[in-house]
């Protein structure tokens, strides 16, 4: 195999070589080098032309990546503003019975357990479908400390950045909605 290419590049470079004394001897030597110049013009273009995609092609993927990176660093913002520390233990209980209620409005699921500690929804079901789980933790004397967290049906899939605004959608609503029922 490597001795019929070499035979095909050496009668390739023969046949050429042979052109351009043709081409030198009836005065057609420019000609050769306009073919020549043209045809490593179209190979430089087209040459760019891939680059050019190439570098369009990754900045279009680091474009994504740092939206993505936003996006997350959003989220977890969110998640750590959403934590609700109340006081004592009336006001705990008003905030974890808020909670349920929060949970209901903006779960995809029902409620599948709420004891004094934990209300948890079903596991979603559909891609894209949100489950919430609240914990009620008790912390130094009488402070505790409520936390929500939501869940995703098909997190890492394609239905990834979906999954995420309603993630961040619920930690952002959720202290809001707690204070603001309190302040009634």
């Amino acid at each position: 195999f490597r001795h019929s290419r070499r035979r095909h590049f050496q009668s390739c470079w023969a046949r050429a070589g042979a052109l351009e004394v043709a081409c030198a001897t009836s005065g057609r030597a420019g000609e050769i080098e306009d073919c020549r110049s043209r045809r490593g013009r179209k190979r430089t273009s087209s040459r760019l032309g891939i680059r050019k995609k190439a570098l369009a092609d990754k900045e279009a993927q680091e474009k994504a990546k740092a939206l993505r990176l936003k996006e997350i660093a959003e989220e977890i913002d969110a998640a750590g503003k959403s934590i609700v520390v109340c006081k004592d233990k009336i006001s705990c209980n008003k905030v974890f019975a808020l909670a349920q209620i929060y949970v209901q409005q903006n779960a995809d699921q029902k409620i599948q357990v709420a004891t004094d500690t934990i209300i948890e929804t079903y596991n979603p079901t559909e891609d894209g479908k949100v489950a919430i789980t609240v914990t009620k933790m008790p912390r130094a004397g009488t402070v505790e400390v409520v936390k929500i967290t939501p869940s995703c049906k098909n997190e890492k899939g394609y239905a990834e950045e979906l999954c995420r605004a309603k993630r961040t959608n619920i930690y952002r609503g959720f202290k809001p909605f707690i204070e603001l029922s309190l302040s009634r």
